[in-house]
């Protein structure tokens, strides 16, 4: 793997890895938000081997144009509660100069759950999005990261017009899979 250090290599070195992968066949790219969710994927899909598996950071939107120009038929994106919350609400570019996480946004949601009014006031002041899953945890609250994966992937799949089979894993910290999102391409 190429270790970029400008914002153009990287971005560059997406493609790149991308285009290897598609020259070799491969059928499914992985675009990871960082090493562990690349690891937490790759052990999900063991047979996947090292190519078509490109960290892709904050440029997942970058990533899933790569990955359409390239005419992969599925693409996976692993990655944590923080970055499947902008992605759900269609912010293909992650990074924290694009915008924080919308503790507005999770609230709306976490209410949808069920949410006593005083844990969704909590929500709205929360500091991190994984706080936010601390949060629910404490008042026994799930179904978040499953929803959040789910609209994550109907964006990505959105934003590439259906180009290709999208699928969103979302994971804990520690590697648990909390949510998978899934949008099938038309055949």
């Amino acid at each position: 793997m190429v270790k970029p250090f400008s914002q153009s290599a990287y971005r560059a070195s997406i493609y790149f890895e991308l285009r290897v992968a598609a020259h070799n066949g491969v059928e499914r790219a992985i675009l990871s938000t960082g090493s562990r969710s690349e690891a937490y994927a790759r052990l999900r899909y063991p047979e996947q081997g090292d190519l078509g598996c490109v960290q892709v950071g904050d440029h997942i939107g970058h990533g899933l144009r790569q990955a359409q120009r390239l005419n992969f038929p599925s693409v996976v994106v692993s990655t944590m509660v923080g970055k499947a919350s902008k992605l759900a609400q269609g912010r293909m570019q992650t990074h924290v100069s694009e915008g924080y996480v919308d503790f507005d946004f999770l609230a709306d949601l976490v209410q949808d759950l069920g949410a006593a009014e005083v844990v969704v006031s909590r929500i709205h002041s929360a500091n991190t999005a994984r706080h936010v899953q601390m949060i629910l945890r404490e008042a026994g609250i799930a179904g978040l990261e499953p929803r959040l994966a789910q609209m994550a992937a109907e964006a990505a799949f959105e934003f590439v017009d259906g180009a290709f089979t999208m699928e969103v894993l979302l994971y804990d910290i520690g590697g648990e899979l909390l949510g998978v999102g899934r949008v099938e391409r038309d055949a």
